[in-house]
């Protein structure tokens, strides 16, 4: 079935517009505010936006990524993380996520290091997120931003794991000196942890969100409603965001490995990480509210 996403991106290419009557189910006042700013932002964005035919199983490898994100933390032992289920058939799951890795895992390396080389070589966040938006041109805005959030979760992910094993194996422990992680440093750590959480978990949140509206079928909801076509509109713009926070966060967490133990008695900066936690519970909001709507328009068609 073919999703509202989708559909949408084969309406504009076919240049198909209208509106059937009667069919209005969002509030004129519901969607996002964008400013002048974001207006022309979002042409640019969109010029970059070639999908093809190529599926990204998004659900399972969206399981994977907050999987590693909600298990990277400061301590592996006394933390919620540790307590987290294990999977209960490990070789089943490992095959599973081959398939859905076999076809994107070079999208997500090449991705994780066109933000890591052009963090440490002080581009602008902006252009390195229109960067992302360049090299994942073919695909749609659910598999753009969970293939941008896997590529962080290799580098966090990276990051903590070498944190946690320190003490415990020598090849971590010596990972972690070559990479410069300030491991001993506990006061440098928890200001990385604590800067980040509030941002990463808005992260998950908006992409979750993004990835439940491409699912919504085109069958229960018409993008002829012109409120509904203005809100899925807007969905590149939360795409962005959500990718300008990850640059944001990968580019913290390389100036700490970059600069290494030079970085063991200063402050992360949290102002940036504030601010967009900000914005991103700002979008989550409105497209949580957006799937409500959908969802009730859903049953009462379904009802009928």
């Amino acid at each position: 079935m073919e999703s509202l996403i989708k559909s949408q991106h084969a309406q504009k290419q076919a240049g198909h517009s209208g509106k059937a009557p009667g069919t209005e189910i969002i509030p004129a006042t519901t969607g996002l505010t964008m400013s002048s700013d974001e207006s022309m932002m979002l042409k640019l964005i969109q010029q970059t936006h070639s999908p093809d035919a190529r599926e990204v199983q998004v659900r399972g490898l969206l399981s994977l990524v907050e999987d590693i994100l909600d298990r990277a933390t400061l301590d592996s032992d006394d933390s919620n993380a540790s307590m987290l289920p294990l999977p209960t058939d490990d070789k089943l799951m490992q095959s599973s996520m081959m398939s859905v890795l076999d076809s994107v895992s070079y999208a997500i390396d090449r991705v994780a290091c066109e933000i890591a080389y052009k963090s440490l070589t002080g581009s602008d966040a902006h252009e390195i997120t229109m960067s992302v938006f360049e090299h994942l041109s073919s695909f749609h805005w659910d598999g753009k931003l969970v293939l941008t959030l896997a590529a962080f979760a290799l580098n966090y992910g990276e990051f903590w794991l070498l944190v946690q094993f320190y003490s415990k194996n020598q090849l971590a422990k010596s990972l972690a000196m070559l990479k410069l992680v300030p491991v001993q440093n506990r006061v440098t750590l928890e200001s990385v942890s604590q800067g980040l959480n509030d941002l990463i978990r808005e992260m998950k949140s908006v992409t979750a969100c993004v990835v439940e509206l491409s699912e919504l079928p085109g069958r229960y909801i018409t993008l002829d409603d012109p409120q509904l076509s203005r809100i899925i509109s807007t969905i590149p713009i939360a795409v962005y965001w959500t990718i300008r926070s990850i640059v944001a966060c990968i580019s913290q967490i390389n100036m700490i490995t970059a600069m290494g133990h030079e970085m063991m008695n200063t402050q992360m900066d949290s102002w940036e990480t504030s601010m967009l936690a900000n914005k991103l519970k700002n979008i989550h909001d409105h497209l949580a509210e957006t799937l409500r709507l959908c969802y009730r328009h859903i049953g009462f068609y379904m009802s009928r």
